[in-house]
């Protein structure tokens, strides 16, 4: 009996902390998509996101992973510090006609771990 006892305690824990408010985000981007529009063949184009760390310490970019060997990334190696803005860059290049939705997978050290950016347009045929 005693050990049910324990047990229900620490369910009854466990779920309270689960159902606390989740931690305030301590980063933020000026947006999380970009329209590419309609664009020509073989032409790199470019989009720059800004990620502002709202935390008082040091923001981390651990990774950056893409959806296609078409999109190209660029971000800060160095940390952002606190109340400090840098920029990530992304270039899109393809040759395939047609509609493209594309993904970027942020990764940080911080809340939430990672987020991601999506992009979209038409390449002309």
């Amino acid at each position: 009996m005693k050990c049910f006892a324990c047990l229900l305690g620490f369910i009854l824990m466990t779920a309270s902390s689960a159902l606390a408010d989740p931690p305030p985000e301590n980063y933020s981007l000026d947006r999380t998509s970009h329209d590419f529009g309609t664009i020509k063949p073989n032409r790199a184009e470019t989009a720059v996101f800004q990620i502002t760390n709202q935390s008082d310490t040091p923001l981390v970019i651990l990774d950056a992973r893409v959806s296609c060997n078409c999109v190209k990334v660029d971000w800060p190696r160095q940390p952002v510090l606190p109340g400090k803005t840098a920029d990530i860059t992304v270039v899109y290049k393809d040759k395939s006609p047609g509609a493209f939705y594309k993904t970027i997978d942020i990764t940080t050290n911080a809340v939430p771990r990672r987020t991601q950016i999506r992009l979209k347009g038409t390449v002309e045929k």
